[in-house]
């Protein structure tokens, strides 16, 4: 409570912008005499997709410090609404940026921050020999997902790899198909006689 006004914050998971739109709906919707509806949200393995929102407030004194507090907890995939109830006291710039801020920052401090893998996708090409080489070791490692194999000549194998062991797992491959030691290895890429493209997941 600022001055009178009623400040209520909340977050959600959220992966895409039309899902930001049907909270914001949901939120309207149940808080219909709000005076406000302010968010911020940050999208993206990448972080690079945000949009901040201050719904009538002066510019800059809410959908901003509601997106600084995302990047200060550095969460993604999230949208941080904050509803305001006005008091009848103007708070002015300073007021609101701090409320805001202080609201959304509640919001993420009492939700649940969940961690996962950041995970690419990767097509590799090859001949069939070197497709049942990079198989065997492709499938005992933890996290790796093998989306799809064409065998032949030449051979395509779609796999999920973890953004953490992705050098590693390709190091293996490196080492294997070039029947090199580690510490004869200089540089990771290319590695010989295959090509690498990366998907967007």
């Amino acid at each position: 409570m600022k001055k009178g006004s009623k400040f209520l914050a909340y977050a959600f998971p959220v992966e895409t912008a039309p899902q930001v739109r049907h909270h914001l709906l949901d939120l309207q919707k149940e808080h219909s005499k709000a005076r406000h509806v302010c968010y911020a949200y940050r999208l993206g393995t990448g972080r690079l997709e945000f949009r901040t929102v201050d719904d009538g407030e002066p510019s800059g004194t809410a959908g901003k410090p509601i997106l600084q507090q995302i990047d200060k907890h550095q969460v993604t995939d999230v949208v941080i609404f904050v509803v305001r109830y006005f008091g009848g006291v103007l708070l002015g710039a300073p007021g609101l940026t701090r409320a805001y801020k202080q609201a959304a920052e509640q919001a993420i401090v009492q939700g649940q921050i969940v961690s996962r893998d950041i995970i690419e996708q990767w097509v590799i090409e090859c001949n069939f020999v070197q497709s049942q080489q990079i198989l065997g070791l492709l499938k005992p490692e933890p996290g790796v997902q093998i989306v799809n194999t064409v065998l032949g000549e030449p051979s395509m194998i779609s796999v999920n790899l973890p953004l953490v062991s992705k050098e590693e797992i390709f190091m293996k491959i490196k080492m294997k198909l070039e029947n090199r030691k580690r510490k004869d290895i200089a540089e990771l890429f290319p590695i010989e006689g295959i090509s690498l493209s990366k998907n967007s997941i």
